[in-house]
């Protein structure tokens, strides 16, 4: 029995570092393309032909505006989290209320099996400092309640409030996601799906006529400057048309 509940931890363990490794990953490499947008935005611009620079200037705005939101929904769904399982352990007397709370926030983070994780860890320590019964079996069940109400309650309605999806599509999406990718995949499926829907919406609307970005360029110095670098014929054809 000792060396099956080592064994049932030590995999448990395993699955959370990759979990968190992968959440750390997607987290990190997000803010990082958010930071560096401004630059990435006016490239995309820039390699754009007239007519379409604008446009792409709008899908890449709703890129990074899905991706943002998407990321302050899930923190926020984190935090009620990590607020249940405090309050569900203060009820059930369970000893270390606040680290374990703060533990299901962070693990809610990892998408597929973060709430399991975190409600394995609360189980686990719930039993071991106050006994199977009430405490452990008492606050699975609550944590394991409110996971139910997280997947088909909480996560749908915030992501279609957020990214203007329906709660089927965004359940959908992240099934799928998932399906494929695993946890990467699950937790980017999300984003990429509420931008796909952005963009399929922005072609649907008609470019501008030939010659109307050089007659209206586009008051961004910084980009006008792009434009001279790649191509100094740019700013002669424009003080021609103008």
């Amino acid at each position: 029995m000792p060396a099956w509940i080592a064994t049932n931890l030590l995999s448990m363990f395993q699955t959370f570092l990759e979990g968190l490794a992968t959440a750390v990953t997607v987290l990190v490499l997000s803010l990082y393309f958010l930071a560096d947008m401004p630059r990435l935005r006016r490239r995309a611009q820039l390699i754009a032909p007239d007519r379409h620079r604008e446009r792409v200037r709008r899908i890449v705005d709703t890129a990074v505006d899905k991706v943002g939101t998407y990321m302050i929904g899930n923190a926020v769904i984190s935090l009620i989290a990590g607020a249940v399982a405090y309050l569900g352990l203060m009820i059930f007397d369970v000893p270390f209320a606040l680290p374990l709370a703060l533990i299901v926030a962070i693990t809610d983070l990892i998408p597929l099996v973060g709430a399991t994780l975190g409600m394995a860890v609360c189980g686990t320590v719930a039993a071991m400092a106050a006994g199977l019964w009430p405490a452990a079996i008492a606050i699975v069940l609550w944590l394991l309640a409110y996971q139910q109400l997280e997947n088909y309650w909480i996560v749908p309605r915030m992501m279609r409030r957020s990214l203007d999806m329906p709660s089927l599509a965004v359940l959908l999406a992240g099934l799928v996601g998932a399906a494929l990718l695993g946890l990467i995949g699950a937790l980017m499926a999300i984003p990429i799906a509420a931008t796909i829907k952005a963009v399929i919406a922005e072609l649907r609307t008609p470019l501008p006529p030939p010659g109307y970005a050089i007659d209206h360029p586009v008051d961004d110095p910084e980009l006008s400057q792009l434009a001279a670098e790649a191509d100094p014929a740019v700013p002669a054809m424009r003080a021609a048309a103008d």
